[in-house]
């Protein structure tokens, strides 16, 4: 995911906090604290909906069967190989409307 960070991160106007590999026990206190995640279909995103943080998970169709069944989770489906349009006002909407 560092390349989609690197990528977003210039456009993006707040503040942005980065942990690299952190150990288990940090990350889920992290993600404890967060007003949403946004991820791709991944140990991170599964974590973040198991501890019941309102989460957005993106995921290639094939692969949605396994996503997490839990309520803080929403599963979206959008190509991920390319960016499309469709897929990214998809995404904007669905943040939002999970932001409130």
């Amino acid at each position: 995911d560092a390349d989609a960070v690197a990528d977003l991160s210039p456009r993006y106007r707040g503040s942005i906090v980065r942990l690299t590999d952190p150990p288990l026990p940090i990350l889920a206190g992290a993600l404890t604290h967060v007003a949403a995640w946004l991820g791709n279909d991944s140990g991170v995103s599964h974590l973040a909906a198991a501890l019941g943080v309102p989460s957005l998970v993106l995921f290639k169709a094939p692969n949605l069967a396994w996503r997490p069944w839990c309520d803080a989770a929403r599963p979206l489906v959008v190509e991920t190989s390319v960016l499309r349009a469709p897929d990214l006002l998809q995404v904007i909407a669905a943040i939002t409307a999970l932001l409130g």
